[in-house]
């Protein structure tokens, strides 16, 4: 969890201490990414509380992450406030494989519902992605890696400002090339085409101060990646060698403009686009397409009451497109918002409460509501709490989204559909040891969920379309962390989350685990010149149509040597002891691995 002075905003939408939050929050720093030589999304994620990932196929792979027992449809992935959940994906959430770290600043995770701050998809959590800021002195670095399955990447950044700091800029180009082989090509000797996979990122951010009270930022994104697997013939249903795979192009841009009016009172309007265009490619079997755009124009305001309380207000209005292969013009959909959120501190409490409106073009008024809080029993320990509603609407693929393998009649949406609503409640306990520095944190969440979208396609053809699960589905269970320092120089932390998710009819859910554990020691010299460390993760009681999957676990680990000051070499193995697992069934998950990186940096980067 974050500490208690952590800064984080993914809760209320403004800049508050973690300690003042009533609700489960991770915070992954810049630091803790680089030294690990962390590139993609997943790989940070994973050993947290509550969160998989199911790949199909090694690097780059589509992936499905998995929060609280819920999949990612039900997670909001921002990126510098920009959501990108995807209309064209077949679910509707935010596809995180190819997304790269060199130019994030922090990674906040936080869990349970929170629509009443970013409408549809928020039910499970939220993940806020920001990047680092633009201005400051001049200052770059770049980093080279090597390893593994042909590794070869790269990456360079640079920052600094001009017009005596009225003018700042950032830039930063990622380049990843990597050939893992398949499931199939280590057990069988027919097949040899690897899982090829290749991302190249540019990301940037311009800020302006136009006055004193006048600041504009714009951000802006670009991945162009292309992630080859095998796969099945499409209408024998036979295992095939590659050539199967999906090319990306993804952008992302928004523009900001705020203002502060008072010492009161701060307003802010944004303007933001995201986008994925894919295309699919086979050897054998159809080729398509599928694109999801979104266009969203919003504007909020913060006004502070007094010292200890502020209020949160904004409005939104949103367009989302769908357009692939079958669908004779593309689908739209949009979206009116409106929401208010006011936290303040009594004493030793602290209260946060919210509403939302929103006016869906298909499925008229939504209203959310949330309440949470904390109180501090004593400087060691602290009770937290939250409770509130969340929807999510059906995505444009789900109402018309087109397959020829596994739609009936090659559709698979469904314009029947109803959204998803959900009730919530989270509640637990923090205590900070007084003669150990150790802090262990416990909760219990519960989730009901009513007429949960799910795509019903049974084994072996596995053609159907989307439906509503009629009635309340359900998950709950518990999450506990226990970190500190051991010594001057050696941290842990120790996660185990237990989770119950089931179907309305009382039956498991698919692929979600309900046993995870996790161990990540870390040793960092009294110089911070040396740092090494070791993580380990278990993933336990998972089904899948009723039939239990293979546990596995992976260990890690990492070593980070400052040859001199500015210029460091790290070198890390991940799943060392080579476990044989996958999170998909037929599908690769990546085996042992080392990469080798030596990492420069010049001036104030």
């Amino acid at each position: 969890d974050a500490p208690p002075d952590e800064i984080v905003v993914s809760v209320t939408g403004v800049p508050t201490p973690a300690s003042q939050i009533g609700a489960s929050v991770d915070v992954i720093k810049q630091e803790d990414i680089s030294k690990k030589n962390i590139q993609l999304l997943p790989d940070a994620l994973m050993g947290l509380k509550g969160l998989t990932f199911e790949q199909e196929g090694t690097t780059g792979g589509i992936g499905y992450l998995r929060m609280r027992g819920l999949d990612r449809q039900n997670v909001i992935v921002l990126v510098d406030g920009v959501n990108t959940a995807d209309a064209a994906d077949v679910s509707g959430g935010a596809e995180i494989s190819n997304l790269t770290l060199s130019d994030v600043d922090k990674i906040e995770v936080l869990r349970g519902a929170n629509s009443v701050l970013y409408g549809s998809n928020a039910i499970a959590g939220v993940i806020n992605i920001i990047t680092k800021d633009p201005g400051g002195p001049a200052g770059g670095g770049y980093s080279i890696s090597t390893g593994s399955n042909r590794l070869r990447s790269a990456n360079f950044g640079y920052t600094g400002e001009i017009a005596n700091g009225k003018l700042g800029y950032r830039i930063s180009l990622d380049s990843v090339d990597v050939s893992p082989p398949s499931e199939f090509d280590e057990y069988r000797s027919s097949f040899t085409e690897n899982e090829d996979y290749e991302n190249l990122t540019g990301s940037g951010s311009l800020f302006l101060a136009i006055s004193d009270q006048t600041r504009f930022r714009l951000n802006y994104r670009a991945v162009k990646s292309s992630a080859d697997t095998d796969g099945y013939h499409p209408s024998f249903y036979t295992q095939l060698d590659g050539h199967f795979g999906t090319d990306t192009d993804q952008y992302l841009a928004s523009a900001t403009l705020s203002h502060k009016m008072s010492e009161r009172v701060q307003v802010e309007f944004r303007q933001s686009y995201f986008a994925n265009y894919r295309d699919t490619f086979a050897e054998i079997g159809p080729t398509y397409y599928y694109d999801g755009k979104r266009h969203v124009s919003e504007a909020k305001g913060i006004i502070n009451l007094q010292k200890n309380a502020y209020l949160h207000v904004g409005g939104k209005y949103q367009t989302e497109l769908l357009g692939q292969t079958g669908l004779p013009n593309e689908e739209e959909t949009s979206i009116y918002s409106l929401f208010g959120v006011y936290h303040a501190a009594f004493g030793d409490a602290n209260l946060t409460l919210g509403l939302r409106r929103d006016e869906h073009d298909l499925f008229g008024n939504q209203f959310s509501w949330r309440i949470g809080g904390v109180y501090d029993v004593s400087q060691q320990l602290s009770i937290w709490g939250n409770m509130g509603t969340g929807y999510r609407a059906p995505s444009l693929y789900e109402l018309y989204g087109r397959d020829a393998t596994y739609g009936i009649g090659g559709v698979v949406g469904n314009t029947e559909l109803n959204p998803e609503e959900s009730m919530s409640g989270d509640i637990g306990v923090r205590y900070a040891m007084a003669s150990f520095p150790i802090e262990v944190d416990l909760g219990y969440f519960d989730i009901d969920t009513d007429d949960r979208i799910f795509f019903s396609g049974p084994p072996p053809l596995y053609v159907g379309n989307y439906q509503n699960d009629t009635g309340t589905s359900k998950t709950e269970g518990l999450e506990l962390s226990a970190k500190g320092r051991l010594s001057d120089t050696l941290s842990a932390r120790f996660t185990v989350s237990k989770m119950d998710p089931t179907q309305a009819d009382g039956t498991p859910q698919n692929s979600q685990p309900r046993l995870l554990w996790s161990l990540n020691l870390d040793h960092t010299s009294l110089d911070e010149t040396v740092a090494f460390g070791v993580s380990a993760r278990k993933v336990q009681e998972r089904f899948r149509f009723g039939v239990r999957q293979e546990d596995y676990e992976t260990v890690s680990f990492y070593s980070k040597v400052e040859l001199r000051e500015n210029f460091s070499i790290v070198f890390n193995g991940d799943n060392v002891f080579d476990n044989h697992y996958q999170t998909s069934p037929g599908k690769s998950t990546p085996r042992r691995s080392f990469k080798i990186q030596l990492v420069s940096e010049f001036g104030a980067y």
